[in-house]
């Protein structure tokens, strides 16, 4: 066995620190967001759970709710869907995008599906012989 022919080439070129760069920012543009994220989690828990403005990490396990618990979920998906409603009036979704080119295709799926055979040799000797039987 060739000892040569398990090693590989690993050489850095010119295009690696630039990779590296590039991976370095997507990483801690990443913890930014997961920061982010987290802080408006707890910030919203303490808001809807125990009424305070507050970045304190709480669970929400020790509410004084009651039953009303229940409703803070619900609160929550009434707010997330008028943020999306209100968000998406001048947005172009991508179904907008998608319906003329599926109109055109139905357009001329049904062109196609009614158009008229043309008769060939083959289809006329073949009514032809039917007709005789």
């Amino acid at each position: 066995m060739n000892t040569a022919s398990h090693k590989r080439d690993f050489a850095a070129n010119a295009r690696l620190p630039g990779i590296f760069a590039l991976a370095a920012c997507i990483g801690a543009v990443s913890t930014l967001a997961a920061y982010v994220l987290l802080n408006l989690i707890r910030l919203f828990t303490n808001l809807f759970f125990f009424g305070t403005l507050s970045f304190v990490e709480r669970s929400p396990a020790g509410n004084t709710l009651g039953l009303w618990v229940i409703g803070v979920p619900v609160l929550g998906g009434l707010i997330a869907q008028c943020v999306k409603i209100t968000a998406a009036e001048g947005i172009v979704s991508r179904s907008d995008l998608v319906k003329p080119s599926l109109s055109h295709f139905e357009e001329e799926h049904k062109r196609e599906r009614f158009r008229r055979l043309v008769p060939t040799p083959a289809r006329r000797r073949f009514a032809a012989s039917r007709k005789a039987v």
